[in-house]
């Protein structure tokens, strides 16, 4: 659908080199009849059945069809093929396989982006599918994004087929809480209930993508939710009206004092909620507001909880050490900004872990050790694989012989699972050590941790109490 005219010939725009004494027309009436005999071909399988798709005002497919399409086809003596539809996809994406215009899309993100190979191109010509070689479910955590590049309505959101259409939606902007990058999103409204969650295009945090529990995370909106307030009455919750909540507290409120009243945060609250919230309390007289989490470790510092490096570092380092996590289940996007950083870098990047052996990443990954006593030996240079690290004899160890390779260009991820352990804090100081010590280094620009929620490094900054 790119067909240009130069210098008298036809050739396909995305794929032409500029070059001197070039002739290009692009809308004249001879790429206009190449452009509508292409999409001819486009609709030759396409069954006609906009009014009841859900892609139906956002199709790539009908603007094209407005444009350079013709009210009439000539193939009336062919039959539509028909597909089946594809059940390894999950039961998030809804697949139509018959709507397929092979724009392979989807199989190239799910090979480049996701780093896997199950989803393909299978047969020639008219027997052309897209699907997997054998029956194996595709299992990656950012998998949804194809229901966006998909130009047609192959692929579509299934918990939210037949219940809108897009020119009834009220778009929102917002950011992820189930995420610690806080991604970009818009959430997509009818009838005051969210039925859609996109991502926003945002260059710095997570690009044009978000993973699938962003994605499909809208139902807990309306399921098992508490629609009204229960008081606690002789061990049983009693349900009441909004008006009695408000004449308690106001009465509690009046006649006793903030004392009598404590607020909890949870994971999923965004820091404008919980310092609002803070800001309420305090400004009675009050601190009772807790953080309810897992976390064995009170934080002194910011840089002990948080990213400290930027993800355009993070894709520049040339050693990332991993403690504790897993990132393509902690944090999907920073493991797609990782994988980009080992795709564009090949051989000039390492990645090493320590912790369980990680073989569930979508790059490589050295393992190095798996418990505590090799971290230690890691850190006092008795181990052997500092060899991947330093120019050093590490049989004969002397602190003072430490030659750090690429200084400026390592990163260190750690998990949430170092903060919630009993010794947590040795670790920490031993990092601490690691870095100040015996390198001297600048720990603000290396040590990293990755937080599974939004709320948990919200409670963080606003230093709430933990429970």
């Amino acid at each position: 659908m790119c067909l240009v005219e130069v210098n008298n010939a036809l050739g396909v725009s995305c794929a032409l080199p500029l070059l001197n004494d070039m002739r290009i027309y692009t809308d004249n009436k001879r790429v206009r009849k190449a452009r509508e005999g292409v999409l001819q071909f486009l609709l030759v399988n396409h069954p006609l059945d906009c009014p009841i798709c859900d892609q139906g005002g956002e199709c790539d497919l009908q603007d094209i069809s407005s444009t350079f399409g013709i009210e009439r086809g000539r193939f009336y003596e062919y039959k539509k093929r028909s597909v089946d539809n594809l059940n390894t996809l999950g039961p998030l994406i809804k697949t139509i396989m018959t709507r397929c215009i092979h724009c392979s899309r989807c199989v190239r993100y799910i090979n480049e982006i996701s780093g896997l190979s199950d989803l393909g191109i299978i047969g020639r010509g008219s027997s052309m599918e897209i699907g997997t070689f054998i029956e194996h479910f595709v299992n990656e955590e950012l998998s949804g994004n194809i229901i966006d590049l998909c130009p047609v309505g192959a692929l579509t959101a299934m918990p939210s087929a037949y219940v809108s259409r897009s020119w009834e939606l009220i778009s929102i902007n917002s950011i992820d809480v189930l995420d610690s990058l806080a991604s970009s999103i818009r959430l997509d409204i009818v009838n005051n209930s969210v039925v859609k969650i996109v991502p926003v295009l945002n260059e710095i945090i997570n690009e044009e993508w978000i993973n699938n529990k962003t994605r499909f995370c809208y139902d807990s909106f309306s399921i098992q939710r508490l629609s009204y307030p229960k008081l606690r009455l002789y061990s049983k919750f009693v349900v009441i009206s909004w008006g009695c909540v408000f004449n308690l507290f106001f009465d509690i409120l009046l006649n006793y004092s903030f004392k009598f009243l404590e607020a909890f945060s949870g994971p999923f609250s965004d820091l404008d909620s919980v310092s609002t919230l803070k800001f309420f309390f305090n400004s009675f007289g009050s601190s009772n507001l807790n953080y309810f989490d897992n976390l064995k470790t009170n934080f002194d510092f910011r840089f002990l909880f948080l990213l400290n490096n930027s993800l355009f570092s993070l894709e520049k380092s040339n050693i990332v050490l991993l403690l504790g996590t897993n990132l393509r289940l902690e944090s999907p996007i920073l493991n797609s900004r990782l994988r980009k950083n080992f795709l564009n870098k090949k051989k000039n990047t390492l990645f090493f872990s320590i912790g369980l052996s990680l073989v569930y990443l979508t790059f490589p990954v050295i393992n190095l050790g798996n418990n505590l006593s090799f971290l230690k030996n890691f850190i006092e240079g008795k181990s052997s694989s500092i060899r991947y690290f330093f120019i050093s004899d590490f049989l004969n160890f002397n602190f003072l012989n430490w030659n750090f390779k690429f200084l400026n260009k390592i990163s260190i991820l750690g998990g949430m699972s170092l903060l919630t352990r009993l010794d947590s804090l040795a670790i920490l100081n031993s990092l601490f050590y690691f870095f100040k010590k015996i390198f001297n280094f600048n720990i603000f620009f290396s040590l990293n941790f990755i937080s599974v929620h939004l709320g948990r490094l919200s409670a963080l900054e606003l230093a709430l109490p933990q429970v």
